[in-house]
């Protein structure tokens, strides 16, 4: 009978380090949001992981540091995102149609 290792956390940290990649090409707060989901999803994998042995405890530490190191990222993305709607709202509120004599 042949025993199969169970994956290592740190493994997964992989799949994390993925999500933190596409964020750049994140261009709307949805996209962030599907980001998100997906690493919330890596979490729980892990989290139901640990807890049954399917995976093994070796290298959570990574695996933690990634997870933290991406969720701020996207935190920050989002934060600049709201900041770019903001600036361009302000600009189109900004815009003023002056009609000359030849115009009307």
């Amino acid at each position: 009978m042949t025993r199969v290792a169970p994956e290592k956390a740190s493994q997964l940290a992989t799949a994390i380090l993925d999500v933190g990649e596409r964020m750049e090409y994140a261009k709307s707060l949805d996209a962030l949001d599907e980001l998100q989901d997906e690493l919330e999803t890596i979490l729980r994998g892990v989290v139901i992981g640990l807890r049954d042995g399917t995976i093994s405890s070796d290298g959570l530490d990574t695996f933690k540091l990634g997870y933290e190191f991406v969720r701020d990222e996207i935190g920050l993305r989002r934060e600049y995102l709201k900041r770019q709607a903001a600036q361009d709202h302000a600009q189109d509120d900004k815009v003023v149609v002056v009609r000359t004599a030849q115009s009307a």
